[in-house]
């Protein structure tokens, strides 16, 4: 196989493998529970938007990158 198409495969397997990837329940006790609240703000941090600017920035750089390698070629 083409060393372009093993790569693909590799990257598509983690991307699609993060689906069954599950968390651990929120809260303090081993079951999971609600536990004590160390700080004011109880509810967490939302990291939704930096982590979608990243990944944003990640498929962009990739798609860069392989645009310079095909005009390489």
């Amino acid at each position: 196989m083409n060393k372009s198409v093993l790569r693909t495969l590799a990257i598509l397997f983690f991307v699609l493998s993060v689906a069954f990837v599950w968390a651990q329940p929120s809260g303090g006790g081993p079951g999971g529970g609600n536990g004590p609240c160390p700080a004011p703000p109880c509810n967490g941090v939302p990291i939704d938007g930096g982590i979608g600017i990243l990944a944003a920035a990640g498929i962009a750089f990739g798609i860069k990158k392989l645009r310079e390698n095909k005009k390489g070629e």
